[in-house]
C-alpha cells in the first residue's frame, strides 16, 4: 500500500479537499432548503430513551467489532498484536474517518500507528487493502440480498430500478472477478512482489500490483477470511439496525419500516465510496434521503434527518479516538 508524497501531492490534495468540503456544503444546503434536514426532526422524546440506548448500544458494538476485525486482519498477513492495541487503533481510526477526511484518513492512521508496533509497512498495507475488499462485497452482498428479497416492492419504481439494477450487475461483476481475474492474474505471471508481467510499467500495473499482492498474501487463509467476512457483515447489520431503531424514535412526518432501511441503508453505505470529508458528509444523507423517498413512494421524506441521527453518535463515539490519540503523542 502506497501513499503520496507529501510534496508532490499537497496542490493537489488542497484542491481535492476544497472540492469536497463545497459537494458536502451544497449537498447539506439543499437538504435543508427541502427539508429533509429539520431540527425538529432530530429530537427525542424521553419515553423513547430505552430505544436511543439500545441504538447506540449497537453502535459502540459494531464499532468495537472493528478491533477483532483488524486483529484477524493481521493475523491472516502473519502479524499480531493485542486486543488493546487493536481498540487504541480502531478508535483513533473511527475519530479520522468521522472528524477529519474520511476513509482514507482512517486507513492511513491505522497504517501508521501498526507500523509504530509491528515495523511491517507492507503487510500492514496488504491487510488495509483487503480488508476494503472485504468491506466492499460485504456491502455488495447485503445490498443485494435487500434487493432480491423485496423485488416485488422495488419493481414498481423505474427509478429505483435505475439504482438497484446496476448494484446487482456490480455484485456479478465483482464475484466474477474474484473467481476468474484472480486466478488469470497469477497465470499471467504474477509474483510475491506484485509486479504482473502483463501490467509492468504502468501505473495501472502497479495498482493491479498492490491489489493482487495483498490477495496473495491471504491465499492460504482461508478461513481467516471467511472470519473476516462475517466479522464485516456483523458489523455492518448492527450499523443497519441502529438506523432503524433511530427512525423509530425521531419526531418524524412519516417512520420508514424496517424493509425500506435494509434495502435504502447499505447502498448509502455504498455512496459512501465515493471520496468525500468527513466519512461522507452529505453525500450519506444524500444518497438515504433519495433511496427512502423511492423505496417509499413518495411517504418518507425525511431520510437525511435519520441518516444525520446516525451521523452524530456515530460521530461522539468516534470521540474516543482524540482520547487515545493524545495519548500516543505522549
Amino acid at each position: 500500500m502506497t501513499f503520496p508524497e507529501p510534496a508532490t501531492s499537497r496542490r493537489k490534495a488542497l484542491v481535492i479537499n476544497v472540492f469536497k468540503v463545497l459537494l458536502a456544503g451544497g449537498l447539506l444546503f439543499w437538504l435543508v432548503k427541502s427539508g429533509g434536514i429539520r431540527l425538529e426532526y432530530l429530537t427525542v422524546d424521553t419515553e423513547s430513551l430505552p430505544l436511543l440506548i439500545a441504538a447506540c448500544v449497537l453502535i459502540a458494538f459494531g464499532m468495537g467489532v472493528a478491533a477483532f476485525r483488524y486483529m484477524e486482519l493481521l493475523k491472516g498477513a502473519g502479524l499480531s498484536i493485542f486486543l488493546k492495541d487493536s481498540f487504541r487503533i480502531s478508535a483513533i481510526m473511527y475519530f479520522f474517518i468521522q472528524c477529519v477526511l474520511g476513509a482514507a484518513s482512517g486507513d492511513v492512521a491505522r497504517y501508521f500507528y501498526t507500523v509504530r508496533i509491528t515495523g511491517q509497512g507492507a503487510k500492514i498495507g496488504a491487510a488495509i487493502i483487503v480488508d476494503r475488499i472485504i468491506g466492499l462485497m460485504s456491502l455488495l452482498s447485503i445490498s443485494s440480498l435487500g434487493v432480491i428479497i423485496n423485488w416485488s416492492q422495488l419493481e414498481h419504481s423505474s427509478e429505483l430500478k435505475i439504482i438497484v439494477q446496476p448494484v446487482l450487475v456490480l455484485f456479478g461483476l465483482v464475484w466474477l472477478g474474484l473467481l476468474i481475474g484472480f486466478p488469470l492474474l497469477m497465470h499471467l505471471g504474477v509474483s510475491e512482489s506484485g509486479q504482473s508481467r502483463f501490467f509492468r510499467g504502468s501505473k495501472l500495473g502497479e495498482k493491479i500490483g498492490e491489489v493482487v499482492t495483498a490477495l496473495l498474501l491471504y491465499r492460504n487463509s482461508v478461513m481467516t477470511v471467511l472470519r473476516i467476512a462475517g466479522l464485516t457483515a456483523l458489523q455492518q447489520l448492527a450499523f443497519i439496525f441502529s438506523i432503524y431503531l433511530l427512525s423509530r424514535i425521531q419526531n418524524l412526518p412519516q417512520s420508514p419500516d424496517f424493509n425500506e432501511i435494509f434495502i435504502a441503508t447499505p447502498l448509502s453505505f455504498l455512496a459512501g465510496i465515493i471520496p468525500a470529508p468527513a466519512a461522507g458528509l452529505g453525500v450519506n444523507e444524500a444518497a438515504f434521503e433519495t433511496l427512502l423517498f423511492l423505496v417509499s413512494s413518495g411517504t418518507v421524506t425525511a431520510g437525511a434527518s435519520i441518516y444525520l441521527m446516525y451521523r452524530i453518535w456515530t460521530t461522539l463515539f468516534s470521540l474516543s479516538g482524540l482520547f487515545f490519540l493524545m495519548r500516543s503523542k505522549k
